[in-house]
């Protein structure tokens, strides 16, 4: 059944990264990476078009250090959590050529582990079902 499937466009596969959270099932190559182009894409200009505001509050002199740190853990929080999509995304693509999304954590390791990563997650679809889905 995964054999000659039809590559995913660009917005299907976008539709599925932001709705993707927990890692669960299988993701072809196609839409993972399409789709983490696109919410790349997406979060670069958020990040973008916030980055004004944040730049205008800490030139303010009338801003403590208190309300930086305050910004700054909220702002670490959001990016955090906007990045769950993308891990998520990866780990169903790990499933779909077969391996663990433990694998995820080879990212970690220092200057090789994300090229072990990318080798990872550019193999083929598992033609037939896995444990994974």
């Amino acid at each position: 059944p995964y054999v000659n499937q039809p590559m995913v466009d660009p917005i299907t596969a976008f539709v599925r990264t932001i709705k993707s959270w927990n890692g669960e099932g299988r993701a072809q190559r196609s839409e993972y990476w399409w789709g983490g182009i696109a919410y790349s894409f997406c979060i670069g200009i958020v990040l973008f078009i916030l980055t004004i505001p944040v730049s205008l509050f800490i030139m303010d002199p009338a801003s403590s250090d208190t309300d930086f740190v305050l910004f700054l853990l909220l702002f670490t929080a959001v990016v955090f959590t906007l990045y769950i999509p993308i891990l998520s995304q990866t780990i169903r693509r790990l499933h779909d050529a077969g391996y663990s999304g433990w694998f995820i954590a080879l990212g970690l390791i220092p200057y090789v582990g994300g090229i072990i990563l990318f080798v990872l997650c550019v193999l083929p679809t598992q033609p037939h079902p896995n444990k994974y889905g």
